[in-house]
């Protein structure tokens, strides 16, 4: 078992160490490929359309998990000290929403839908892990058990919908996912513009 205490005993984070930095930093990349976070979200487009559901899930929950709690333990006893490397995960997480986002909204393909959201979600994870509180190191974990349970609940639904003779239905959602999202988007936007525009009581 690795003991991340005993590596934070022997680092003098008030000494600026660039071999300490460039390996945090290679580490955290290796972490965002696992997880399909800036700038490694275009891998997973390439292979999901030859997968199946029940992979597909496997591929976007099991990774996610390792992923996210290696790093925020990481983050607790490691990276605490060191603004820079919070300030790289706050980067990346931005990007990897609006990448997701935009990668998204151009997709018919429900894989690669999915795959696009596996990207937002870890940018959100991320941009909790770089604010690094006891709140929001507690709402990262409690977030990544709601995507895995709701995850493994989209996953073993389209399985037994494309098993049976309902599989036009993800056709469907498919085909009319950018004009949703869109419309979706447009819905939000207005009511928060109307929250944010109201007049106090």
């Amino acid at each position: 078992e690795t003991n991340f205490e005993n590596f934070a005993e022997k680092i003098d984070f008030a000494i600026f160490d660039f071999n300490f930095l460039v390996s945090s930093v290679l580490i955290i990349s290796a972490l965002c490929f696992q997880i399909f976070a800036f700038p490694f979200v275009s891998w997973k487009n390439y292979i999901c359309k030859s997968m199946n559901y029940s992979s597909l899930t496997f591929l976007s929950v099991v990774p996610m998990i390792a992923g996210i709690s290696v790093l925020s333990r990481m983050m607790v006893f490691m990276f605490a000290s060191c603004e820079i490397l919070n300030i790289m995960l706050a980067i990346i997480s931005v990007i990897s929403i609006f990448l997701g986002l935009m990668l998204g909204l151009q997709k018919e393909n429900l894989k690669e839908i999915i795959t696009s959201n596996t990207t937002i979600q870890s940018g959100i994870m991320l941009l909790g892990i770089s604010c690094f509180s006891a709140y929001s190191l507690s709402s990262v974990l409690f977030y990544l058990f709601c995507y895995a349970v709701a995850m493994v609940a989209l996953g073993a639904s389209l399985t037994i919908i494309n098993k049976s003779n309902l599989s036009f239905i993800v056709d469907i959602f498919s085909k009319s996912n950018k004009y949703f999202l869109q419309f979706f988007a447009i819905v939000v936007v207005k009511h928060l513009s109307d929250g944010l525009y109201q007049p106090y009581r």
